[in-house]
């Protein structure tokens, strides 16, 4: 099994032997109306049992207490500690940019650093794809290697990760936690300390390539003098929102909610000018239709602050980027105050009119 290919997770067992009916030979699948359901592949050893009756060939699982066996990366230091990657795919490259298929936002690894894949005997090997701060496996700084379950890898200067062999249903778990401990469950988008988490890493990159970045505090209230929105209200009008929202963002573009009745979100690559035309068809958007709640229709009205980053701004000025986006909100909660408010950090500009 070269690189790239898929590694065997299930295998036949044989318990009676094939009794004039098919053999399962290297490179057999199962499609949809056999047995199992799912496509599985094959590797050279397994064998199945032909039921004559129902014309399937029976299959059972190969692992631990016979469940299919997964491999997953997990983050155990640097930007994105705890978070859990499953290695679905039969080669798959880590690096900070959306180039690669596992996306680590650290400033010290490469856009695209290393390639995990199965080698023939089905084990995960490392490669590095000549990334500027290296691979290391154990200490060890390495071209390629072979990884076992635990080793300790790591990638540039800060990030630690190590591969974990578990079963399917463990997987299942694992991404549940991922999603309770970064999304806020009543919108769906991330939540503050995620969000926090990828200001900095995104800032400091900003800062080295000398990009513009923008940060924006979308306050969503409830349009007129009608009755302050009870708890129930505030989450129906921050889910509708927030799904306004997402469907007007880049992919690349980060959503999160930032308070009771704040969104954020955090723009890479976009000054002042950029961020005044999104935030003009956010406020569009989101006033654009009520929110139904019952037998009552929400009104909303959004009211928007950003702050960008000028090309050059200083690495650790993260927090005053957030805060800026937050004075600006403040200053466009003001009825003389126009709705959106737009302050810059790192210098002077011109601010679009």
């Amino acid at each position: 099994m070269a690189e790239g290919s898929t590694p065997s997770l299930w295998r036949c067992r044989v318990p009676d032997a094939n009794r004039g009916g098919p053999v399962v030979n290297a490179g057999d699948t199962f499609g949809a109306g056999q047995s199992p359901r799912e496509t599985l592949n094959l590797s050279a050893n397994d064998g199945a049992r032909w039921d004559a009756e129902t014309r399937e060939t029976q299959v059972e699982p190969a692992g631990v207490d016979g469940l299919a066996r997964a491999a997953s990366l997990v983050v155990t230091a640097g930007p994105g500690m705890g978070r859990v990657f499953s290695l679905s795919q039969a080669r798959c490259t880590v690096g900070r940019s959306d180039e690669a298929a596992l996306v680590i936002r650290d400033e010290s690894i490469s856009r695209v650093h290393a390639a995990l894949f199965a080698d023939a005997e089905g084990r995960y090997r490392i490669r590095d794809l000549e990334s500027t701060n290296g691979t290391f496996v154990n200490g060890a700084r390495v071209t390629e290697s072979p990884v076992e379950t635990l080793d300790s890898v790591q990638l540039g200067k800060h990030t630690m990760v190590r591969l974990v062999l578990h079963s399917t249903s463990l997987q299942s778990l694992t991404d549940e936690l991922y999603q309770l401990g970064t999304h806020d469950l009543t919108t769906g988008t991330f939540n503050r300390p995620y969000f926090a988490e990828r200001l900095i890493s995104d800032y400091r990159l900003a800062a080295r390539h000398r990009e513009p970045l923008s940060v924006m505090l979308v306050g969503i209230d409830r349009r007129g003098d009608g009755e302050p929105l009870g708890p129930v209200a505030v989450d129906t009008a921050m889910r509708a929102a927030a799904s306004r929202v997402a469907s007007r963002i880049r992919g690349s573009d980060v959503l999160a909610r930032h308070a009771d009745r704040e969104l954020a979100v955090l723009l890479r690559q976009t000054d002042a000018t950029g961020a005044r035309i999104l935030a003009m068809d956010l406020c569009r958007l989101v006033a654009a239709a009520p929110v139904a709640l019952d037998t009552v229709e929400l009104a909303l009205n959004a009211v928007i602050g950003v702050a960008t980053l000028l090309p050059g701004g200083a690495p650790s000025d993260a927090d005053l980027l957030i805060a800026s986006a937050s004075a600006a909100l403040a200053q466009s909660r003001q009825p003389a105050n126009e709705a959106i408010v737009i302050l810059v950090v790192g210098g002077e500009a011109e601010l679009p009119q």
